[in-house]
């Protein structure tokens, strides 16, 4: 976890993404399951899931806000006071650090998914569909922080 005195936040992200303890695609397994219910308990569970909710809010009102509708602040301030302590304390290095473990964890996907479907021949129509939902997570769990 960045401690906030680092200079580059981004890189060091990009590095935890691709191959830190819990790289991306690691965290994007656990809470893909998680979400499923095979791991972490009941409570877990129901995190991911207020997690996915909030993001899946956030998002509509985003387009919603971009298409030139009207942003309910209320929303916005659900979703601000779910978010991690970093995100309150160290808004642009959490999210310089958020985004570059997005981008190293979406490379290494990559490379897996490349992997997989070409030395190892899996069908493209289960592994590419896979590994977007994995990476889906795996973005969501750098954003929330609620796997580690």
């Amino acid at each position: 976890m960045p401690t906030g005195n680092e200079p580059y936040e981004f890189f060091t992200g990009i590095i935890q993404g691709a191959v830190g303890r819990a790289p991306m695609l690691v965290n994007g397994m656990r809470r893909t399951a998680g979400n499923l219910g095979f791991t972490m308990g009941v409570d877990a569970q129901n995190r991911i899931i207020f997690h996915n909710h909030l993001t899946r809010q956030a998002a509509r009102y985003g387009f919603n806000f971009i298409i030139g509708g009207n942003l309910n602040p209320a929303t916005v301030q659900r979703v601000w006071n779910q978010l991690p302590e970093d995100a309150h304390n160290r808004v642009t290095d959490w999210a310089a650090n958020t985004g570059g473990q997005m981008l190293g964890g979406t490379a290494v996907s990559t490379a897996v998914g490349r992997v997989l479907t070409g030395g190892l021949r899996l069908p493209r129509q289960i592994v590419l569909p896979a590994m977007f939902v994995v990476g889906i997570q795996g973005a969501m769990a750098a954003i929330w922080r609620d796997v580690d």
